[in-house]
């Protein structure tokens, strides 16, 4: 459990009224779970207590809320809640599995923190919410009930989603929605900028394809996607919901 900055997951900035000693809670691979003390810079080992050894992908919540972690042991991914942090004593709340063969058909996982607690959706739905204060787990389904090739949180609660086009509409593989209140309603984005390898060749499956693509929601409501090609990577972002996209100048250092 070395505290290598490489092995960190996720890091979550620690609510000063509720824990004045610490600034931020950090996790990651091999159970590594570390806190920056307030006002300092160094990174210190938490005792984690019994959580079961695996790759930490999140934490959230808090004193008040109780402290939540996804542990990853292989293809399973488990939500895992213990009221305190240091030595913590914990408990799983939801399980997900994960299968990534075929490769133009794996099952995936996301997980994402919200303002009431946090979320989790898998390929084929639900989008589930967990409320913090209330216990309780509210259910999406999937833009027009069609599995999730990729998806993207936003900082206000935004969602974007790639899927298979229904029925290959128009011609089309691929198919972007966006929703604004966590996936309870959702958007068809009209158009998406799609890459063109440099190879002239086609992304390796749906999967591959989807990941370029994916439109990723702002807190203005802009998109982005990002055209990753070599030796010309581009950002294109759009203001109208995607119905028109504009390059948008990289900084380079």
């Amino acid at each position: 459990r070395s505290p290598r900055m490489e092995t960190l997951l996720h890091a979550l900035p620690v609510n000063s009224a509720e824990m004045p000693d610490t600034a931020m809670v950090a996790v990651g691979e091999l159970g590594l779970m570390l806190r920056q003390a307030a006002g300092g810079t160094a990174l210190q080992g938490v005792d984690p207590g019994n959580l079961p050894l695996g790759n930490l992908l999140l934490v959230a919540g808090g004193p008040k809320t109780g402290w939540y972690v996804v542990v990853q042991q292989g293809l399973k991914q488990r939500l895992m809640r213990s009221a305190q942090l240091e030595g913590g004593d914990w408990r799983a709340v939801r399980e997900v599995e994960t299968q990534p063969l075929p490769l133009n058909d794996p099952t995936q996982a996301w997980w994402w923190p919200t303002a009431q607690g946090v979320a989790v959706a898998t390929t084929k739905g639900p989008i589930a919410h967990l409320d913090f204060a209330t216990q309780t787990w509210t259910e999406h389904r999937t833009p027009q009930g069609l599995a999730l090739l990729a998806l993207a949180s936003g900082p206000a609660g935004q969602l974007s989603a790639v899927t298979p086009a229904k029925g290959n509409a128009g011609g089309d593989l691929l198919m972007a929605f966006r929703s604004a209140d966590g996936g309870a309603t959702w958007d068809r984005v009209p158009t998406l900028p799609l890459a063109t390898p440099a190879t002239g060749k086609p992304p390796y499956n749906l999967a591959d394809a989807a990941e370029r693509v994916l439109p990723i929601p702002l807190a203005d409501g802009t998109l982005l996607v990002g055209q990753r090609e070599i030796p010309r990577p581009e950002l294109m972002a759009s203001t109208d919901g995607g119905t028109t996209w504009q390059s948008r100048k990289l900084l380079r250092s």
